[in-house]
């Protein structure tokens, strides 16, 4: 979307949010199906 709209100052710090985001959940789903299961 920051690509799109031309806001190149935002491009890669969306893609590290990005990345952070799915670090996060994967964490969290390991640690809740060790918990679960």
């Amino acid at each position: 979307m920051a690509a799109g709209r031309r806001w190149r100052a935002l491009v890669t710090p969306g893609i590290m949010l990005g990345v952070l985001g799915y670090a996060i959940a994967n964490f969290a789903g390991v640690a809740l199906a060790q918990f679960l299961g």
